[in-house]
């Protein structure tokens, strides 16, 4: 594997590209990797020239699923065997793109590879899932893990190209915090497995930064939609799915003091109306 064969995949929301960590880091990697940067249309995006083979505002806000499928497309045309997603706070140190050489070599029949990411020392990622709830502290056994019962975020994720069309249906419906579930559910459903990279990352996690009550709410609403979106992806999964939600519902309503979360999560969960406004 050669880092010619790798599509760097990055969406940018609300953060102009030479400020962001990832384009830092990818000055780190110790290797050319060509980049396909997105914007949700507040970000100032970088010139199509160098190692920027493509640059895209849409306002239109489609979510990480579709534009991950626009990027597999352009890179099935460039004859890429990866896509390598990132997110824009992606931070990684000098010569961070040797530990993903590393991985593929030990396990090169694959679907994907993924760092641990970690926020506040607790690991995001990967993670065990049963019956579609995260079991976040279960430990993780070494070699390669079953896509159909683990899940990785998507920053950092390492993919092949193929799996990710293989995937168009999901990305396409669930957005947000459950386009990393749909991705492993089609890829478990497919037999693919796992692999780990030796390499551990701090991931700042939205789901922990602080923001106004009224960006949690709306930001809620588009995990309520997402869970919506997963269920009818996975209908078996249906029932833990609204148990989450709905803790996560009275949780936010307690720490707010605000009831609008229990009725968000009626509205777009229960009732599965979508949410307006930026995803």
């Amino acid at each position: 594997m050669t880092g010619s064969r790798t599509l760097v995949v990055v969406v940018l929301r609300g953060m102009d590209w030479e400020s962001s960590p990832v384009a830092q880091s990818l000055a780190l990697a110790g290797a050319p990797l060509a980049v396909c940067v997105f914007s949700n249309g507040n970000s100032k995006l970088p010139p199509v020239e160098g190692l920027i083979e493509f640059s895209r505002e849409d306002e239109t806000n489609p979510g990480v699923g579709p534009r991950y499928l626009q990027a597999a497309r352009l890179a099935d045309e460039r004859g890429d065997s990866y896509l390598l997603l990132l997110d824009q706070d992606f931070q990684a140190e000098l010569g961070w793109w040797n530990c993903y050489e590393v991985a593929v070599a030990v396990h090169p029949y694959a679907a994907c590879w993924a760092p641990r990411l970690y926020h506040n020392k607790i690991r995001l990622s990967p993670f065990s899932v049963k019956n579609g709830y995260p079991r976040r502290s279960q430990p993780l056994s070494e070699g390669l893990l079953e896509a159909r019962t683990h899940v990785a975020l998507n920053s950092g994720l390492l993919i092949r190209t193929e799996s990710v069309l293989m995937a168009s249906h999901e990305l396409t419906q669930a957005p947000l915090d459950f386009s990393d579930y749909a991705l492993f559910h089609r890829l478990g459903r497919a037999g693919a497995s796992l692999a780990g990279v030796p390499l551990d990352l701090n991931h700042d996690s939205s789901t922990h930064a602080k923001t106004t009550p009224e960006a949690r709410l709306e930001r809620f609403a588009w995990f309520c939609s997402g869970g919506r979106a997963y269920c009818k992806l996975d209908p078996l999964h249906a029932w833990s799915l609204w148990r989450w939600t709905l803790g996560r519902a009275l949780k936010l309503a307690l720490i707010h003091r605000n009831r609008q979360f229990l009725s968000t999560w009626k509205r777009h969960f229960v009732d599965a109306k979508p949410p307006l406004g930026s995803t």
